[in-house]
C-alpha cells in the first residue's frame, strides 16, 4: 500500500478509473487520500454515476465528461420525480396493430400492410415530427418487424411474398434494411431472408427480435393448439443457429446467445442456448433450464404468457448513436403478463417484473447443458426473492404495464370518473438503498427533534412526499415481502424484489403507455383509425 501511495496522483486515478463501483466504495474506507481524490476526477465521478443508473458510456459521442455528467444527473432527477421538461403531441394518422417505440424513434404500419411509417421522437420541444417511411416491393405484406440502430442501423422487416408461379404459395420472408437510407443493408450478406412458405394466409403469426448479429424469427400458422417454429439466424452471414418447435410466438433474448421462451403448456420459463456455428449435432436441441411459475387452482386454464424487451448492445465499430450514453446490457428489467381463465370465462391477468440478470445468473448456475431433459426449479425455489408481482385484471396489462431499462410504468384508475394514477416503479437497487437512506436520516433527525415521539412500526417501508407544480407526487421504498392473493393461484404468490414506487395524479384518460430511456408516451385511440400520442420527456438541453 505506501508504494501506491507513492505514486503520483495521475497514475493513482488511473488504477482507480479500471475499478467498478464496489471496489471503489471499499478502497475509499482504506486510506483518506482516495476519497478526495475521487471526488476531485469528473472521470472517476461519471464513470460511477454511471454504474449507479444502470448506464453505459458511448464512446462516440463527442461531449465532454463534465457535460455527460449534467445530462446523467438531469435524466435521473427527473425520472425520480416524475418531472417532465416539455409536453408534446403528435398525430398518428396510420392504424395498424403494429407498434413500436425503440431506440428514439416511432414506428408504425399502416392499414395497407403494404409500408412501414416512422418518425424520430423529440427531444426538444420545437423539434417538428417528420413522418418517414420504407417503400417494400409491391405485393409484399407487412407481418412484424424489429429494429436495432443503436446497434447495428438495422430494421428487419418480416413480410408476405406472393409466389410468381403459383397462386396459392406465399414465402415469409426477412427484408434486413440500412435505417439510416432504406437500402439494403450492406453488413447483410442476403438482403432478404427466406424463412418459409405458406397456403393459410388468414392465420399466419410472425414475431422477429434482433439481439447483435442474431435474429428470432418465430412462425405460427393455424390457429388451435399449433406449435410454433423458432428459428434463429445470423442476419450477417444468413445462416441458421438453431429450428426448434415450441408452444408460443413469445421468446426474449436475454443475452445474444441465449433465449428465453415463455412456455404457456407448462405454465415455466425456458431458457435454451443457442448453439455456435461449428456446432453440428443431431440430438433435438432441449432447455437447459426451466423455471416454474406460481400453480393455479384447478379451475382456471393459462391462456397466454407474453412479454417484449430489446436487448440493446452497444456498437463495438460503427457509431450510429450521437447519445452519450444507454441503457446497459443485461441490466434492464422484464415485465412477464399473465392472462387466465376459469371454467366460467372469468378471465384475471397479472404482471410478474424481474431482472433480466437474475434470470441470467439462474441459468449460468448450469455447470453443463442437459442432453435429454432441462434442469427444473420450483417457484418457490427460484422466484420469491427476484420478482415483484400484480395484478393487472381489468386492464390491457401489455400496454398498461411497460419497462424500459430498470423503470417500469403502470397505469391505475383512482377515481372511476375522472383520475388515473400513473405510477412509476423504479428497480435500480443502489436507488432503493439510497432512497432508504435519506429517508432513514430524516426520520433519526425528526424524532431527535422529538424526543417524546415515539416511532410506530419498525418496518423498512418508507414514504416521502412531494409537490412539484401543484401536483402531488409520491415515493414509497419497499424492501418487504409483498403477498399477492388470488383466487387464480393454489396459494399466496409472494415476492420480495426492492422498489421505488413513484406516483403522479392524472386528469386524462389514456388507453395506454409507452416508455423509451428519455420519454414516457401517452396513447389514446380514437376510433380505429386515428392515434394521438402525448409526449412528455426529459430534455437534454445541455447536449
Amino acid at each position: 500500500m505506501t508504494v501506491f501511495l507513492d505514486l503520483p496522483n495521475e497514475l493513482i486515478l488511473y488504477v482507480l478509473y479500471h475499478l467498478d463501483l464496489p471496489e471503489y466504495l471499499a478502497i475509499s474506507l482504506v486510506h483518506s487520500r482516495f476519497h478526495p481524490l475521487i471526488k476531485s476526477s469528473p472521470y472517476l465521478q461519471y464513470r460511477f454515476a454511471s454504474q449507479v443508473a444502470g448506464v453505459t458510456n458511448n464512446p462516440y459521442c463527442d461531449l465532454i465528461t463534465h457535460k455527460r455528467s449534467l445530462i446523467l444527473k438531469d435524466r435521473e432527477d427527473s425520472w425520480s420525480q416524475m418531472t417532465f421538461d416539455f409536453e408534446t403531441q403528435i398525430s398518428v394518422g396510420h392504424a395498424s396493430k403494429l407498434f413500436l417505440v425503440t431506440d428514439g424513434v416511432c414506428l408504425v404500419g399502416d392499414r395497407s400492410e403494404a409500408a412501414l411509417h416512422y418518425f424520430k421522437l423529440p427531444s426538444v420541444a420545437d423539434q417538428p415530427a417528420i413522418w418517414n417511411k420504407f417503400v417494400l416491393d409491391e405485393g409484399l405484406r407487412v407481418l412484424d418487424f424489429d429494429l436495432a440502430i443503436y446497434d447495428n442501423d438495422l430494421v428487419a422487416i418480416a413480410t408476405l411474398r406472393p409466389s410468381s408461379t403459383a397462386p396459392n404459395i406465399h414465402f415469409v420472408e426477412i427484408q434486413l434494411l440500412q435505417f439510416s437510407t432504406g437500402h439494403p443493408h450492406p453488413q447483410a450478406h442476403m438482403p432478404t431472408l427466406s424463412v418459409e412458405e405458406t397456403i393459410n394466409l388468414e392465420t399466419i403469426q410472425i414475431s422477429l427480435q434482433i439481439a447483435g448479429q442474431n435474429i428470432s424469427v418465430a412462425t405460427k400458422i393455424g390457429e388451435g393448439d399449433y406449435f410454433a417454429r423458432l428459428s434463429v439466424i445470423n442476419w450477417m452471414t444468413s445462416t441458421t443457429q438453431m429450428t426448434i418447435a415450441m408452444p408460443t410466438l413469445e421468446i426474449i433474448f436475454l443475452s445474444p446467445t441465449l433465449l428465453l421462451v415463455l412456455n404457456p403448456r407448462n405454465a415455466a420459463l425456458d431458457f435454451y442456448m443457442i448453439p455456435s456455428q461449428t456446432t453440428i449435432s443431431t440430438d433435438p436441441i432441449v432447455p437447459i433450464l426451466s423455471l416454474s411459475l406460481p400453480a393455479l387452482e384447478d379451475t382456471y386454464h393459462l391462456d397466454g404468457l407474453f412479454c417484449r424487451s430489446d436487448l440493446r448492445i452497444m456498437p463495438s465499430v460503427t457509431p450510429w448513436s450521437t447519445k452519450p450514453f444507454h441503457t446497459s446490457e443485461g441490466h434492464g428489467i422484464l415485465v412477464i403478463h399473465m392472462i387466465v381463465t376459469n371454467t366460467r370465462y372469468f378471465e384475471h391477468s397479472f404482471s410478474m417484473i424481474v431482472h433480466r440478470s437474475s434470470l441470467v445468473k439462474l441459468s449460468s448456475a448450469i455447470a453443463e447443458p442437459p442432453s435429454k431433459l432441462p434442469v427444473t426449479m420450483e417457484w418457490e425455489t427460484w422466484g420469491p426473492s427476484v420478482t415483484c408481482w400484480f395484478e393487472t385484471s381489468g386492464t390491457d396489462a401489455i400496454w398498461t404495464v411497460v419497462a424500459e431499462g430498470q423503470r417500469c410504468v403502470m397505469l391505475e384508475r383512482s377515481d372511476p370518473d375522472e383520475h388515473f394514477d400513473l405510477m412509476m416503479l423504479d428497480f435500480n437497487p443502489r436507488n432503493v438503498g439510497k432512497l432508504l437512506d435519506e429517508q432513514a436520516r430524516k426520520k433519526a433527525e425528526d424524532n431527535e427533534g422529538d424526543n417524546d415521539n415515539d416511532s410506530e412500526g419498525g418496518g423498512v417501508d418508507q414514504n416521502e412526499d412531494y409537490d412539484y407544480d401543484q401536483e402531488k407526487y409520491q415515493r414509497f421504498a419497499s424492501v418487504t415481502d409483498s403477498w399477492l392473493s388470488s383466487p387464480a393461484f393454489k396459494d399466496v404468490v409472494r415476492s420480495k424484489l426492492p422498489n421505488i414506487s413513484i406516483s403522479r395524479r392524472m386528469d386524462r384518460e389514456f388507453h395506454g403507455f409507452l416508455l423509451d430511456e428519455e420519454r414516457l408516451i401517452n396513447c389514446v385511440v380514437s376510433g380505429l383509425r386515428y392515434c394521438l400520442v402525448d409526449i412528455r420527456t426529459n430534455d437534454e438541453k445541455r447536449q
